[in-house]
């Protein structure tokens, strides 16, 4: 998987301001067009995105080390290319807590940040649901 540099970050401020430390976001073109991979440094600490229950953590072939977290009303986030896990299947999170560290695990050429948000089975804009 490659990232395509989309433009200028700074709009982006305050969404990294409350998920990521650095800039620059990237597009998915190769997988599932609704989702979003920031490309940020590795180690860079990553903070759940809404409160919730931490349903899975493992590796996936193409977003490597994978964790995702369950949220009320059926909405599921999904953080991919992780290089460390700080909570565990079953944990309660709250918005803003760090949950992982970004890495370069999986199919990727830099380190990034896959992200996903799905109610159900159905992907939706992540950008709709941001700050």
């Amino acid at each position: 998987m490659t990232c395509l540099a989309r433009g200028d970050s700074r709009p982006l401020i305050r969404l990294i301001q409350l998920f990521w430390a650095e800039i620059g976001l990237c597009q998915l073109v190769l997988f599932d067009p609704l989702c979003e991979v920031l490309a940020v440094p590795e180690g860079t600490i990553i903070y759940a995105s809404a409160s919730g229950e931490v349903n899975f953590v493992g590796e996936q072939q193409d977003h490597g080390m994978v964790l995702i977290l369950d949220h009320p009303n059926n909405y599921h986030t999904v953080y991919g290319h992780l290089s460390e896990v700080l909570v565990h299947s079953g944990q309660s999170v709250e918005a803003g807590q760090p949950i992982a560290e970004s890495g370069e695990t999986g199919i990727c050429s830099e380190p990034c940040l896959y992200f996903e948000v799905r109610n159900g089975e159905l992907p939706l804009d992540p950008m709709r649901y941001l700050p």
